[in-house]
């Protein structure tokens, strides 16, 4: 296997690649970036000794790898975590959540998050963009508007008639 490695080194590079990008896309779900650069560094080396314009060596690889990883983590970094900070979840506006009412342990604003342990669970609280309050103080009664992955949306409760 080593003596084939050794006399493909471009077509291993490509491999690698290859495996690197699988890893990233199949088992961490795109979540880090760093593989992906990995992935694609191994996968232009591989190229570049396939067209002839880098010699198939071990060192001439390491070099390029090398290079070309910090070239397109330089180059893509930025573009590649604001796409990942990028919410892709739709707020559940249908949920069983939503009505919900409770007090807060804690006070909460725009600025500052609560938490709420609700059925063994302790959710993330925040204001939701919609309410008319600034804040919310500790006791005060609130009602859940919206939701995701982990957070509940609280706008301050409507007083009881009756």
């Amino acid at each position: 296997m080593f003596d084939y490695m050794n006399a493909h080194i471009g077509t291993t590079w490509f491999i690698l690649g290859c495996v690197l990008l699988a890893l990233e896309a199949l088992v961490l779900g795109l979540s880090t970036v760093v593989l992906l650069f990995a992935g694609l560094a191994a996968v232009l080396t591989g190229i570049l000794m396939w067209v002839g314009l880098v010699p198939e060596s071990w060192a001439a690889g390491i070099a390029v790898f090398t290079v070309s990883s910090a070239a397109l983590a330089a180059l893509l970094w930025k573009p590649f975590k604001k796409l990942q900070s990028e919410s892709f979840q739709e707020e559940d506006k249908s949920s069983d959540f939503i009505g919900l009412e409770f007090k807060l342990d804690s006070t909460i604003s725009r600025n500052q998050d609560g938490k709420y342990r609700y059925s063994g669970i302790e959710w993330r609280v925040e204001l939701d963009n919609e309410s008319q309050d600034s804040e919310l103080v500790a006791g005060e009664r609130v009602e859940v508007s919206g939701l995701s992955a982990g957070v509940l949306r609280v706008v301050k409760a409507q007083a009881a008639v009756g």
